[in-house]
């Protein structure tokens, strides 16, 4: 797909909004996105008010919590309606007091309300290697049950080597 702009590039970056249940879909290619980022979010792109539009959004669509307005935070007194405006929590324990409402944002924006983090390259790699390993060990079993013994036999050797490769054996 070619970017919608200039039809010269690959669309790389690919935008949706809906509007009263109207979708409409831009897709652009880098130098065009970053050419257009200032009329497409009202030169001034934020995290903070991008985070408070989805709150927004997701305080419209729920009607069983019509009382979170109401409550605050009891160790710093923030009242959703405050973070709304600021986009900003007061505190930690804001996260417990407000995680009904918290919950689906962070689900949307990250997949999970749980932050995974990174890992070193190191870890990483000793990470794809012992899964690598598990791999082969799978199938080494199946193999080993439908009785395909030289198809084991390299699988225990690539086992072997891989371990050794990684003093875990």
């Amino acid at each position: 797909m070619m970017c919608e702009i200039c039809h010269k590039e690959p669309a790389t970056v690919f935008l949706t909004q809906i509007v009263n249940g109207q979708k409409i879909e831009l897709h652009l290619c880098e130098k065009c996105a970053k050419e257009q980022q200032g009329a497409l979010f009202n030169n001034n792109p934020s995290f903070q008010k991008f985070l408070s539009g989805l709150l927004d959004t997701a305080a419209a669509q729920s009607t069983t919590h019509l009382h979170t307005e109401e409550m605050s935070c009891p160790q710093c007194g923030m009242t959703l309606e405050e973070f709304k405006k600021t986009s900003k929590v007061g505190c930690a324990k804001c996260y417990e007091v407000f995680s009904e409402e918290f919950s689906p944002i962070l689900k949307r924006l990250h997949g999970n309300v749980v932050h995974g983090g990174k890992r070193p390259e190191k870890l990483d790699a000793e990470l794809r290697l012992l899964n690598r390993i598990g791999e082969l060990e799978s199938e080494l079993k199946i193999a080993l049950m439908q009785e395909a013994y030289e198809e084991a036999a390299k699988l225990r050797d690539q086992i072997k080597e891989l371990k050794k490769g990684a003093d875990l054996e």
